[in-house]
């Protein structure tokens, strides 16, 4: 967790305060991992549901992160596809092969589409009833 959030008066001492008021401190953990790491590992873009990913890895590596695992990540590299792995408990990880490339590491689970599809033929069979009336 990079940033913390206290009541006033709160004191961290081994964090760093970067606010102080009346409604509350915010701390900063200056031994904060990024959000991926492993290899040499940038983030090229992100969004809340997908990150693009630049790696170099000398063997293969495992790429860990601060993001929950959850069944539904998708990950490829350099357009194949990777397992999603748990990592450290609770966190979405993978292992990428030797070398460079680029991962694109996306949440898209299989229950958001089967929602989609029962909302798309109920407006369906909605509106085939509404036409018959």
């Amino acid at each position: 967790v990079r940033w913390l959030l206290t009541e006033p008066r709160v004191e961290l001492a081994r964090h760093r305060l970067v606010y102080d008021g009346a409604d509350g401190r915010i701390y900063e953990n200056p031994r904060a991992l990024p959000r991926f790491y492993g290899g040499t590992t940038t983030i090229t873009a992100w969004r809340g549901d997908a990150y693009d990913l630049r790696v170099d890895a000398p063997h293969p590596t495992q790429i860990a992160s601060s993001i929950a695992f959850w069944p539904g990540w998708r990950i490829l590299y350099n357009g194949r596809a990777l397992r999603p792995q748990r990592v450290n408990g609770a966190f979405l990880g993978f292992t990428i092969p030797a070398g460079r490339g680029v991962v694109r590491v996306r949440y898209a689970p299989l229950s958001f589409w089967g929602g989609a599809l029962i909302s798309l033929l109920t407006i369906g069979g909605l509106a085939i009833i509404r036409a018959r009336v």
